[in-house]
């Protein structure tokens, strides 16, 4: 018998969602109530011959698969600058999983044979979509690639990179796919069944800083990024006039600077709750396909994209205006976003309104507004199919 924790993405952070157990023979009759997993509850029993598998609340404080590492003095809260932007954002960890999983009763197989009840601890942990990314490493960063199944011989594809917001930097390689959908969105059957594509997810390292700053400074981690990128378009069958680029926090800023640089490695953008130099993203990327969502509670993205907005309109970009509520309903806010598309501008910015990102029990301030922006955005299939349109 093996015994398999099962994790699964989600657009606020991987989640331990599923046991699966492996018996040596097919079994019959098991029922959710013949199982126990310790601290976790039981939403459903599903047998397929000899495999059970247990089906685990999603909503349960133990189903994350990140952990906030905070030191004691920052514990409960985020510290914020004036203006908003979290000084420190609480570091990311990977937690481990041992999962107690107790077979109560007996059960039986398929020729009427005792299968005995038991206690046993999980063998491991498979992370569906995150373990179909393979680790590599380009000179001292780190990084993630997801290669589609049906690629096919002499066919190229898009490339999406997403870039990590600093709380989740850090020698784990593994961090940049855990905390959410920016990466394994588009590594998802619903996208990939539409526009197969190659997704690339850098782990920005946590020596030096975060990556850049409300400064407009970069370390030099985001010119070694620039140059992954193109060795990932020059080693693999990408399109070149299809790679995208999306990031959150320090990855949107990190997008912006890099589109700056060089305006033509990129051919949209989708930025999500970050904010970059009015002056040099106005000049440099006023014909550039951009998207930016922020939430109107983020008290330095908002205003700080509503200046970058105002630069490409006066170097000559189309800009569009609008507004989501990120309570409602999925599909309403997916149609929404569909509408917003027909507005015939190359830059558009979407604010989430009335702090509508921040989730029940969340305290609403600068900090969680800034960093609740990001699953609102990128749990929006829209969004993420609009970024691979060609």
């Amino acid at each position: 018998m093996k015994i398999m924790a099962v994790t699964h993405p989600y657009a606020d952070g991987q989640k331990w969602d599923e046991v699966e157990i492996i018996y040596d023979r097919p079994v019959i009759g098991a029922e959710i109530a013949d199982f126990q997993v310790a601290g976790r509850i039981l939403t459903g029993c599903e047998t397929d011959g000899a495999v059970v598998r247990l089906k685990l609340s999603a909503a349960d404080s133990e189903a994350f698969r990140i952990a906030f590492d905070r030191p004691e003095k920052e514990a409960g809260e985020i510290r914020e600058k004036v203006g908003g932007t979290p000084r420190h954002l609480p570091r990311m960890k990977v937690k481990e999983i041992a999962a107690t999983v107790s077979q109560t009763v007996d059960l039986t197989d398929a020729d009427g044979r005792t299968v005995p009840a038991f206690t046993e601890v999980s063998d491991g942990v498979r992370e569906e979509t995150a373990d179909r990314f393979g680790m590599m490493t380009f000179e001292s960063l780190l990084f993630n690639l997801f290669i589609p199944e049906c690629a096919e011989a002499g066919k190229s594809y898009p490339l999406v990179v997403f870039i990590n917001d600093a709380g989740s930097n850090g020698p784990d390689g593994r961090l940049t796919l855990m905390q959410g959908f920016g990466a394994t969105g588009f590594a998802l059957p619903e996208i990939q069944e539409k526009t197969p594509c190659y997704v690339l997810a850098p782990q920005i390292p946590s020596e030096g800083g975060p990556m850049t700053t409300d400064e407009f400074t970069c370390t030099e981690t985001l010119d070694v990024l620039r140059r992954l990128v193109h060795y990932v378009t020059e080693q693999y069958p990408i399109n070149p006039e299809r790679v995208y680029v999306t990031g959150q926090s320090q990855g949107c800023m990190g997008a912006c600077e890099m589109m700056v640089r060089e305006p033509d490695l990129f051919a949209k953008a989708l930025l999500v709750a970050g904010q970059w130099n009015p002056e040099t993203v106005g000049k440099a990327c006023a014909g550039k396909k951009i998207w930016i969502f922020v939430s109107d509670g983020d008290l330095k993205a908002c205003p700080g994209m509503k200046a970058v907005c105002r630069a490409l309109e006066e170097n000559g970009a189309k800009v569009a205006y609008h507004e989501l509520n990120a309570k409602a309903p999925l599909d309403e806010q997916n149609a929404a976003v569909l509408e917003q598309e027909r507005d015939g501008a190359n830059v558009r910015m979407t604010v989430f309104t009335n702090h509508s990102v921040i989730p029940e029990g969340v305290n609403d301030n600068p900090g969680s507004n800034h960093m609740n922006t990001w699953p609102a955005t990128y749990r929006l299939r829209a969004v993420r199919e609009w970024l691979l349109e060609g």
